[in-house]
């Protein structure tokens, strides 16, 4: 900055001496006398106008020479007052060339002024949002029309915790493919990790777990690493669509909790690597509907619009449940049975939502969702409210759980192994929680202090053992797969869905 002030203050300097130059006098043009003297017919005339002319001549020579006299005398004083003139101009410039010079010190002076007090103010602006983001987790209850308590301050101060893990080598600039479902991931979980090994994640969602069935069995395109539940599990495992899980390459595979490991699905958890678990239940507006839902039947009776969820084994589960059937029933009777309750008390549906009945309620479009917990909940946080509530049926609902898995011909099998550990360092574990409003199966996590104790305590997040024990978890059905696939087919039809 001070050799771009010496460059103005010589531009200046320059125009202030082309200036002087500018001022010297102009040499005073004397206009000539013409003189014009007519031929005379005899040599006296001649002789006389030769005399007079003469003396013309040598008076007009007289005043040019006066004049040019007094023009020199002009000339001079003109170039006397031009050059003090400009010594006068050149100690004006210098004068500002020093002033601007002074007032670009004292403006760095004040940039680097500004620049601290901006970082200063960054910092606690960002320290006030990041309490701010966990209180506001704290506040939100979807499971009652009350607010839970606030964010305990230990629960607080521990949310900035940062994880240690770090990344093994030899991984840089390479791709990890991830197929997972919305809303199931960190808010910086995969641009983390993408630098903490100089890597890309290709990251595509699915709507529901038919769609990661149906385009395994065409052919891997080239996923390293899916999340699927339950039930689909069990048949990606069965049609071979899934690889072995090397769990000496997931160190933190030791944080996961007994309590899911070893589940039906994947009884030796040899395919898949528990994430995080959850519920779907009923979600309503409670500015449209004042009494309180306590059973599937109010959903089917209500008057209002209805907003049911793209998943057919825990729709078909829910039916069957009510009918008093086994939730994964394989009896062909049982499955049309539950298609026709469906049918019978879906005349209130407006809309089979692919996972994002959240936004229907929120849009107003819909009075009632059935949904995930998970969505619910961040639909309470984004709002500040307490309008939306979250409710287990007393007949019960399904309990869920995603897990991490390796599609058979993964691209990069190493690296997904890679990402999965990632995720099960306890400190990112509990940043997903934190943001999914989804439980997790960490349990090191839990133990972290990361999740606030408020987060713990909210039954629509980490379900409560009484309330798991009237849920049920939607399992391999074989077979009968493809008449629960044709029987959501039909009963779309017949709600114009």
């Amino acid at each position: 900055m001070r050799k771009s002030v010496l460059a103005i203050f010589l531009l200046v300097m320059g125009m202030s001496l082309a200036a002087c130059g500018g001022a010297a006098a102009t040499p005073t043009r004397v206009p000539a006398t013409a003189t014009s003297l007519a031929p005379a017919a005899t040599s006296e005339a001649q002789s006389a106008a030769a005399t007079v002319e003469a003396e013309a001549t040598d008076e007009a020579t007289a005043e040019a020479e006066s004049t040019m006299a007094v023009t020199m005398d002009a000339t001079v004083e003109a170039s006397t007052e031009s050059v003090a003139v400009a010594m006068a101009t050149m100690d004006v410039t210098a004068e500002m060339a020093m002033a601007t010079m002074e007032a670009t010190v004292a403006m760095e002076a004040t940039t680097e002024a500004a620049m601290a007090t901006m970082e200063a103010t960054s910092d606690a602006a960002m320290a006030t949002m990041e309490a701010t983001d966990v209180v506001a987790m704290a506040t939100a209850d979807v499971l009652a029309t009350e607010a839970p308590e606030m964010a305990t301050a230990e629960g607080t101060e521990a949310a900035a915790a940062e994880s240690t893990w770090t990344c093994p080598a030899d991984f840089a600039g390479q791709t990890v493919s991830v197929y997972n479902w919305a809303d199931y991931i960190g808010e910086t979980t995969v641009r983390d990790f993408e630098a903490l090994c100089d890597v890309t994640i290709n990251y595509e969602f699915f709507e529901n777990n038919e769609q990661v069935i149906s385009r395994l069995r065409q052919g891997n395109p080239g996923y390293d690493v899916i999340f699927s539940n339950t039930y689909a599990i069990e048949i990606m495992i069965r049609d071979s669509l899934v690889e072995k899980i090397d769990t000496s390459k997931i160190p933190n595979f030791k944080n996961i909790s007994p309590r899911w490991l070893n589940m039906p699905h994947d009884p030796t958890n040899e395919y898949s690597v528990p994430y995080v678990w959850g519920s779907m239940g009923v979600a309503y507006d409670n500015t449209k509907v004042t009494e309180p839902i306590d059973s599937w039947e109010d959903v089917f009776n209500h008057e209002g619009p209805v907003a049911w969820l793209e998943d057919q084994r825990a729709m078909m589960g829910v039916a069957l449940r009510m009918l008093g059937f086994d939730p994964s029933s394989t009896n062909p009777e049982e499955i049309t049975a539950a298609k026709d309750y469906l049918i019978e008390n879906g005349k209130n549906v407006k809309i089979i939502a692919a996972d994002d009945g959240q936004a229907l309620l929120e849009r107003g479009e819909v009075d009632i969702a059935i949904e995930y917990s998970g969505d619910i909940y961040q639909l309470g946080v984004t709002c500040g409210c307490d309008r939306y509530v979250y409710v287990i049926p007393q007949e019960g609902s399904v309990a869920d759980m995603a897990a991490a898995l390796v599609p058979t011909d993964a691209p990069n099998p190493e690296l997904a192994h890679v990402f999965i550990d990632y995720l099960n360092d306890p400190i990112v574990a509990a940043e997903i929680v934190n943001y999914v409003a989804y439980g997790t199966t960490n349990q090191a996590a839990i133990d972290s202090g990361v999740i606030p104790q408020a987060m713990l305590d909210t039954p629509s997040v980490f379900l409560p053992e009484d309330m798991l024990a009237t849920m049920f978890f939607t399992q391999d059905v074989g077979e009968a797969e493809q008449l629960y696939n044709d029987a959501w087919d039909e009963l779309k039809i017949n709600l114009g869905q």
